[in-house]
């Protein structure tokens, strides 16, 4: 999945919220985001803690917008590399995603790329939504 960090910071901005560019670090994240990467809150603290820091009300779905807006997408390409890959090996997907990204647009992406891209095989395809039907670890709290 390419991430592009300033769309993020730029959409979170936008809703005036102050400080995101210090917790969104170029290599890792600081604060409620990576409390949330690594699971210790939930999505609903994470949005509570993201409201504080804003100049005005935010629904959670602008939150989750604005924080989905730090995925772009997944190439095709990539999907050519693993299928190439799994002939002569056997293929796991990790990701350290969170539960607000994965029920964002970014599930909805990938879902959409695995349903219409022509060029993969229909296993392929299938494995891939598969992967972003199940639950995620990162959706319940430990």
């Amino acid at each position: 999945m390419d991430i592009r960090r300033e769309n993020c910071v730029k959409a979170l901005e936008q809703l005036e919220v102050s400080g995101i560019g210090e917790m969104l670090g170029v290599y890792c994240q600081q604060g409620a985001f990576l409390q949330l990467e690594e699971g210790k809150i939930t999505p609903a603290e994470f949005r509570d803690y993201v409201r504080g820091k804003s100049a005005r009300p935010l629904s959670d779905e602008e939150i989750d917008t604005a924080f989905d807006a730090f995925l772009v997408g997944i190439p095709v390409a990539r999907l050519h590399a693993l299928e190439s890959l799994r002939c002569h090996y056997k293929i796991y997907v990790l990701s350290n995603t969170n539960a607000i990204m994965y029920n964002q647009a970014s599930a909805a992406s990938l879902r959409k790329t695995a349903n219409t891209a022509k060029t993969i095989s229909t296993a392929s395809a299938q494995v891939l939504r598969r992967a972003w039907q199940s639950p995620t670890a990162a959706s319940s709290r430990p």
